[in-house]
């Protein structure tokens, strides 16, 4: 199925990745709404969400990972329509 890599079927790759993020998610949500409700701050979101970036950006230097312009958005968007890759 579609593109392979070193061995490494990049669609199936991807709903895969999809399904796991997806199970996390709904993990992630049972869990926030039983826990005491200062748990998880959005200041404590954004530092997540800076620790995550900051380990994408180590891992793949040239991918050009950036954070995202809203909290909501992928810091991948419109990475693959950048001259850089394609």
């Amino acid at each position: 199925m579609g593109m392979t890599i070193a061995g490494v079927g990049f669609p199936d790759a991807v709903i895969d990745a999809e399904y796991r993020i997806g199970v996390l998610e709904e993990v992630i949500d049972v869990l926030l709404q039983a826990a005491i409700p200062s748990t998880m701050t959005q200041e404590r979101m954004d530092q997540i969400r800076k620790k995550v970036i900051q380990n994408l950006q180590d891992k793949y230097p040239e991918a050009g990972i950036r954070p995202a312009q809203s909290s909501r958005a992928s810091p991948l968007d419109g990475l693959l329509d950048s001259p850089q890759h394609g």
